[in-house]
């Protein structure tokens, strides 16, 4: 009898390995490059036809001489990505098609966003009040700084997000068919949801800088 259900177990292993990975190894593969930073790794689990969406993510945080803020931001996303964890909710397959639900924890920088931005504005405000010059090499300068200031020692996750994933199977392989906001805000250190609520040109209460005057 034990014969008989060891044969069957191996029978019912060999037939699904058959089938190749499911779509959860793709959505275990990317987020073990996620905290890394392996946007190459990432990239190649994107459906090939969806070339925009790859060129995205191999571009995100790539150096550029003229982008100030992922060169100040830069080291702060390494390690904010290194406390992304996940665990897998569901899976629903339909032939080639998969839907994943994902729990994503990971570090909220909502405030460190507004908090840098409200004390870039402040003290660029204060230079052009008193009649100085803001250079590109000087607002750089001025914004590592302030991250320097405000960025806490340890980073920890304290934030979570629950999303679908929608993958495509594609010459047996399972792919991504894009990367939701939600997504993307997990592994942008909840930047994505950040950006979008704040105000960048109105990020300081004049209030308070009368005040302050």
């Amino acid at each position: 009898m034990k014969r008989l259900l060891s044969t069957l177990l191996l029978a019912l292993l060999l037939l699904t390995s058959c089938g190749g990975p499911g779509p959860e190894k793709t959505v275990e593969a990317f987020f073990a490059a996620a905290k890394t930073l392996d946007t190459q790794a990432m990239a190649s689990l994107i459906l090939p036809s969806n070339t925009q969406t790859i060129e995205d993510l191999k571009g995100f945080l790539k150096e550029e001489e003229d982008d100030i803020f992922t060169n100040s931001f830069r080291e702060y996303f390494t390690q904010a990505a290194a406390e992304i964890t996940h665990r897998v909710v569901e899976t629903k397959v339909e032939g080639d098609k998969a839907k994943v639900t994902v729990e994503g924890t990971y570090v909220d920088s909502g405030t460190l966003l507004s908090d840098v931005f409200n004390e870039l504005f402040r003290r660029a405000f204060e230079i052009s009040f008193g009649g100085g010059e803001i250079t590109p090499e000087s607002q750089e300068l001025m914004f590592k700084e302030i991250i320097k200031d405000l960025i806490p020692q340890t980073l920890e996750s304290n934030a979570t997000k629950t999303f679908t994933v929608d993958l495509v199977k594609y010459e047996k392989q399972w792919y991504f068919d894009e990367i939701s906001q939600e997504m993307m805000d997990v592994l942008s250190a909840g930047f994505v949801s950040a950006a979008n609520k704040l105000d960048f040109f109105g990020g300081f209460d004049e209030e308070e800088v009368e005040e302050d005057n």
